[in-house]
């Protein structure tokens, strides 16, 4: 092809339709330009008003996800060698989902099937891949992938606060990735959807977050439809949906309380109260008709921090912390399963928060060991006994600021809880190997096959994930990671090496299109799924978290039953998060000590 694209289907019609007598005609008449030339194109194009190119944004889904992410991903698990796959499905299956708002990571599946994945299984990939596929990467690969994976929070990003300085971090990271991928091979310029990345900062700067323009946003309402549908016989689908649409549509207007008017009688009529009061009454009715009181009420924010009241699970109890063991007043203390803080952070044990620490603009970081309910006559309070991180340099491997436990443990105030981060282990300091002694469930029961698991050497060293959706800002916030900048000096040298490897390898020959390469593979993952699923076998146990008395005490309850203002540095701290007072440094090397690290190493 004479610009390097080709388009598969369009090509098979037209060669087809040449060889074709008639159709041959067809194409002589629509040459010589007759009367019904004009029909060929969409008028629309011809608007005053329209430019296809400024007035379309860029749509992530295809361009991004099922496009250069599907690339990616499908080149590089691929060329993890077979006998390294079970340590790859292991380092996926023990990554960390807290605060990711990913349901479950099925890492046989997304391994297995690489080749004909869908979008939100993408999302998993760029959000875990630099923790589970790094070991099985070139540097230049390594180099790539971070860069993807780093881009992607701000692609993604449903919410910017400050527009210009998010469209000048996203074009820094545009500009990094796309030098990498120029430099490994200039056989990249014949993929498109890598060149609509530049139209990316301008299309969000018109448009809006990318993510509010996905062409297959409509998709989300097809479990309505289904729903609909279930009762049909098959014989006139659209007709029962419009029946059972109507059902649904009827039974609102009344249970809301709606009048009727009689075209007969001319007297208008309305359900009993005893009718809506069923609806108002019962949320179980409410959710069947698909309303939420909760998320309606606008005032509901008030109700934050809260919890839905379950105890902590039998494996999870924890013995009382000591600032709550000698209040006064004989209040009420119960271990809780969860506290919600806002509509998008839930925290529950084991989850890594967030607390202001001098201010906006420091922040202190937590893992929760356990939550907490007071309820007495004078106070109804909810509190985290947590373990304080401090925050460190970012990691070479990872390219992720490190943050190290230390032996402060504190109790907080669920008011003061800003935000849950998405923190891995720093299994590559630490030599974390993958072993087969992770439990398996099956029909919701644990059974006797084990599986592929790491199994952390310490849990003291984590890296916080710079390429988590969830938050991006105030990952970006607290990881203050350094954005280099490509010169032009860069981009000539990149491309004069990405064509050289081109020559090198192809000889500038036109790139396959991704459909022709696709295809096969396709077909053989549906061949393989006929033979039904391979016996598994997973993971081991976590290391227990020793954890001091409790050092520093956020207690809003005295002795005396008398309530304070919650100061998450109690006692007058007032160490920057990146660079630690003496006090810290001195308690961290007697910590350090304990555990039989050598303090410089560990620095």
């Amino acid at each position: 092809m004479e610009f390097g694209i080709k388009d598969t289907v369009n090509l098979k019609l037209l060669t087809l339709a040449r060889s074709h007598p008639d159709g041959q005609a067809k194409l002589d008449d629509l040459s010589a330009g007759s009367d019904t030339n004009w029909r060929m194109y969409n008028p629309f194009l011809e608007l005053l008003g329209f430019d296809g190119v400024h007035d379309t944004p860029v749509e992530i889904l295809h361009v991004m996800l099922l496009g250069i992410v599907k690339y990616l991903a499908r080149d590089l698990v691929g060329s993890v060698p077979a006998a390294n796959r079970d340590e790859l499905e292991g380092r996926l299956r023990s990554f960390s989902i807290s605060s990711l708002n990913i349901d479950s990571v099925k890492p046989e599946y997304l391994i297995k099937h690489i080749k004909s994945l869908v979008g939100r299984d993408f999302k998993i990939l760029l959000q875990a891949g630099p923790f589970f596929l790094m070991g099985f990467l070139s540097p230049e690969k390594q180099a790539i992938w971070l860069a993807l994976c780093k881009l992607a929070p701000l692609i993604f990003q449903s919410r910017i606060g400050d527009m210009t300085q998010y469209l000048v971090d996203l074009q820094a990271h545009i500009d990094i990735f796309l030098y990498l991928m120029i430099k490994s091979t200039a056989q990249w310029v014949h993929k498109p959807k890598l060149h609509m990345l530049l139209h990316l900062p301008a299309s969000i700067e018109r448009f809006g977050p990318a993510t509010l323009c996905s062409t297959e946003k409509f998709e989300s309402y097809n479990g309505v439809l289904r729903n609909a549908s279930i009762h049909s016989n098959r014989r006139a689908p659209g007709r029962d949906i419009a029946k059972t649409f109507e059902t649904y549509a009827s039974h609102r207007f009344v249970l809301s309380g709606g009048v009727i008017h009689d075209h007969s009688t001319g007297i208008t009529r309305s359900i009993g109260p005893n009718v809506t009061n069923f609806f108002s009454n019962s949320k179980v009715i409410q959710q069947s008709l698909g309303y939420n009181a909760a998320k309606s009420d606008s005032q509901d924010i008030q109700g934050f921090p809260r919890t839905s009241g379950v105890c902590a699970h039998k494996e999870d109890v924890k013995t009382i912390p000591p600032e709550l063991a000698g209040l006064s007043g004989q209040p009420v203390v119960k271990q809780i399963h969860q506290i919600e803080i806002d509509d998008h952070n839930l925290v529950h044990q084991g989850a890594f928060v967030v607390v202001p620490a001098l201010g906006e603009a420091e922040w202190r970081i937590g893992r929760v060991e356990s939550l907490w309910q007071v309820k007495s006559s004078q106070v109804n309070a909810l509190y985290a006994h947590m373990t304080v991180f401090l925050v460190r340099e970012v990691d070479d491997f990872y390219e992720m600021r490190m943050i190290l436990r230390s032996k402060r443990v504190v109790l907080v105030n669920a008011k003061v809880l800003h935000a849950c981060i998405n923190v891995q282990h720093n299994c590559h300091k630490g030599g974390c190997l993958v072993t087969r002694t992770g439990p398996t469930e099956q029909e919701r029961r644990q059974t006797s096959v084990k599986s592929w698991e790491v199994t952390h050497s310490d849990q003291d060293h984590y890296v916080i994930n710079a390429a988590a959706f969830h938050a991006p800002d105030l990952h970006r916030a607290i990881g203050r990671l350094p954005v280099d900048e490509v010169s032009d000096a860069d981009w000539a040298a990149g491309i004069r090496q990405g064509l050289a490897h081109w020559d090198a390898t192809t000889g500038g020959g036109a790139q396959e299109s991704d459909e022709e390469l696709g295809e096969d593979a396709d077909a053989a993952d549906e061949a393989e799924d006929m033979c039904g699923p391979e016996s598994g076998a997973p993971a081991g146990q976590g290391l227990g978290v020793t954890v001091d008395a409790g050092i520093l005490s956020h207690d809003d309850t005295d002795a005396e039953g008398s309530t304070d203002s919650m100061d998450p540095d109690a006692e007058g701290s007032t160490d920057s998060m990146y660079e630690c007072s003496q006090d810290d440094e001195d308690e961290e090397e007697d910590y350090l000590a304990h555990l039989g690290h050598d303090g410089d190493a560990d620095e």
